[in-house]
Parts: structure tokens; C-alpha cells; sequence
């Protein structure tokens, strides 16, 4: 299997005056199916393939699926135990792109985390070409106990700073987890097809 990958680390918003860190990376790979196959298979909330092994997902929300569709995603931990996010759709094109922003709450020395996620689906002779887009935001605040936004300690920041080695060391862990989801979708739907 052949899985492309790009990455981009950027810093502190100067825009909206909140601290934060931004991750970019992108994967492609190409699976020898239909794309109404792949997008049907991908956009399963059943399957959960594009949120990772043993991930648990509930919907919240009433109707089919498409946009502003919610759910609760119950992802396992190897130590802290399941983690668990609210997933809302974004963009619902049949055939042609799959969207969601996931938003993880606030860990103690990090912040709280979203993730913008985007799949496009696109036909090629030899099948459907799928780009997995994950850009995650890591917001250098915490929620007190009445729900105000407040600065990290001085100390949690030297923890995690200075200039985003931990969202180094996140990026390097959003590359394998791309390349896995990715795979996994290919190898699920070619075995299929064989």
C-alpha cells in the first residue's frame, strides 16, 4: 500500500489573542473500489473506520445523517481509559467529501483539543482516491469550574512549551494514525471486493 503524507506545524494565534497551537497533516491513498463503495463504507458511523480501533461512537441527534448530525465517541487509552469527545458533521457530500470537527475535553497540562477532520472521495481509473485531513487545535487554556476560559499555569506551559514540542510530538503521532485509518479502510474494502 502506497500512502502519501504532508505535515505543517504553525504557532500562537495573534488573531483572536487566545494561546494556541495548530497541526496539519494529510494522507492519501488509493483503494481499487468504487467510490460510492468507499464513501458508503467510510461514512458509516457503525464502522467508525476514519476514528480509529475500538472507537465507540453514539448518536446524539435525531434524522439521517449529514450535516450539524452530532455523536459521543468513546476512544480507548492505553492508560488514562477511554477518552471521550463530542463529533459534530461539517460537510456531507455523497461520493465527494466527509467532515467533522471532534472536540476533546480539556486535559490537565495540555489544554483542551479540537480536530477539524476532512475525507475527499475521488474517481480515478483504477478506483477511488481517499485524502485524509486531520488538523487538530490545541488551545493553551483550561475551563474553570464556572466554565470561564483561564490561562494554563506558568508551569504547565514550560511543560509543554517552548515553541509547540509537544505539538511536535503530536504531529509525529498524527502520521501513523493516518497511515493506519487509512489502511484499514483500503484492506477492508479490497478484501471485500476479492
Amino acid at each position: 500500500m502506497r500512502c502519501c503524507l504532508a505535515s505543517a506545524v504553525t504557532g500562537a494565534s495573534a488573531v483572536t489573542g487566545r494561546r494556541k497551537w495548530m497541526i496539519h497533516q494529510a494522507g492519501t491513498v488509493l483503494i481499487q473500489r468504487p467510490v460510492d463503495i468507499v464513501f458508503a463504507c467510510a461514512a458509516d458511523p457503525e464502522q467508525a473506520f476514519l476514528l480509529g480501533k475500538g472507537a465507540i461512537i453514539r448518536h446524539q441527534s435525531e434524522g439521517p445523517l449529514g450535516v450539524g448530525t452530532t455523536f459521543l465517541v468513546l476512544t480507548p487509552t492505553p492508560t488514562r481509559g477511554p477518552i471521550e469527545t463530542t463529533l459534530e458533521i461539517t460537510a456531507y457530500v455523497p461520493n465527494h467529501e466527509l467532515a467533522w470537527k471532534q472536540t476533546a475535553p480539556a486535559v490537565p497540562r495540555l489544554g483542551t483539543v479540537e480536530t477539524t477532520n476532512a475525507c475527499r472521495f475521488e474517481t480515478v481509473p483504477t478506483g477511488t482516491r481517499v485524502t485524509l485531513t486531520i488538523q487538530a487545535e490545541r488551545h493553551l487554556e483550561r475551563r474553570d469550574r464556572s466554565g470561564n476560559l483561564q490561562p494554563l499555569p506558568k508551569l504547565a506551559l514550560l511543560w509543554t512549551l517552548p515553541l509547540g514540542v509537544g505539538d511536535g510530538f503530536i504531529s509525529l503521532l498524527l502520521r501513523p494514525t493516518i497511515q493506519r485509518l487509512l489502511a484499514g479502510l483500503k484492506r477492508t474494502l479490497e478484501t471485500q471486493a476479492a
